[in-house]
């Protein structure tokens, strides 16, 4: 295995080469940058293919003496420091290469770029400039036709729309993305999208197509076997039944994400899912509900110790951004 993934980055290298040596406007030239970013589009979350890659291509850099592959070292670089959650150092990375002749850079490249500098401002509690370039990387992924990733920036420019309660513009986002989603491959990101467009419906109240929105959701993620996503998406069924005075159902749903949750393991969801049934109990069983509010927040106070940002301490909160 070791040996095919050496060749493998040696052709990827090769390809990386041709891409980049042919820095002209001819139609071939972008089309062999555009074919390697798409498969490099694979890999850019793997923290050890991504060690592994810059290694070879630091060394092949500096024994050619060549510049020429200095913006996917810097693009690679940043991802590897995102992966490691430091995000100061990644921005810098990701900024460099815009100081580089953007005509040479595929739209393929620009938009990982912006991409990366979204998820440092985002994560950097940035908002306004993590947007910003949601929204360019978007323009960008869409010219180059990278449907996958259009559909997840939209998702999440959706999610940070959520997050400031404009319900608005958050179901226009992650319609389109779910437009998007519904003619890809990956149903647990569309049921994932599906759930986002639920809890827009349930803050307006509207129970009825939000319970429609979990329940398909619901028995995708089951499908799938994303115990995590099934546990949360029932949490937040159960969520529509206690709105609607459904007391019993609302607290028979909670006990059952609970199941769920046991096969993947995530203080987060554990803690969302106790908080509820907190919340539900104050309905009828004042002592059962100080109990689970307390299991709670022993589960969230974990999480003070193991989530890298306050914006990953968040992350199972009802809409998703994965």
């Amino acid at each position: 295995m070791l040996l095919r993934n050496s060749i493998l980055s040696i052709f990827l290298l090769l390809t990386l080469l041709i891409g980049y040596q042919q820095l002209d406007d001819s139609k071939t030239a972008q089309s062999d940058r555009n074919s390697f970013f798409y498969f490099l589009d694979k890999d850019l979350s793997d923290s050890s293919w991504l060690l592994n890659t810059l290694d070879s291509l630091k060394k092949y850099s500096t024994e050619q003496e060549s510049e020429n592959i200095s913006p996917l070292i810097k693009l690679l670089e940043g991802n590897y420091l995102l992966q490691k959650n430091e995000y100061e150092f990644a921005k810098t990375k990701f900024d460099s290469i815009l100081y580089y002749n953007q005509n040479a850079l595929s739209n393929k490249f620009l938009a990982e770029t912006y991409l990366g500098l979204a998820k440092c401002y985002r994560n950097l509690e940035i908002k306004d400039s993590a947007e910003l370039y949601y929204h360019k990387a978007a323009a960008m992924f869409e010219e180059s036709g990278a449907n996958t990733k259009l559909a997840e920036v939209l998702n999440t420019i959706g999610y940070i729309h959520w997050q400031i309660t404009h319900f608005d513009s958050a179901i226009f986002y992650f319609e389109r993305s779910l437009k998007i989603k519904e003619h890809l491959p990956d149903i647990d990101s569309y049921a994932t999208t599906l759930n986002n467009i639920g809890t827009v419906h349930y803050h307006w109240a509207s129970y009825d197509i939000a319970l429609d929105c979990y329940l398909k959701a619901f028995e995708i993620k089951k499908e799938v076997n994303n115990f995590s996503g099934a546990a949360l998406v029932l949490t937040n069924i159960g969520l529509v039944y206690k709105d609607t005075e459904q007391i019993d159902r609302a607290i028979e749903c909670f006990f059952e994400s609970i199941e769920y949750a046991e096969k993947d393991f995530d203080n987060d969801i554990f803690g969302y899912i106790h908080h509820n049934i907190g919340s539900a109990y104050l309905r009828t069983n004042i002592d059962s509900a100080e109990v689970y509010f307390e299991k709670a927040m022993q589960y969230y106070a974990c999480l003070l110790y193991t989530s890298p940002s306050p914006r990953d301490r968040t992350r199972s909160r009802m809409p998703s951004s994965a």
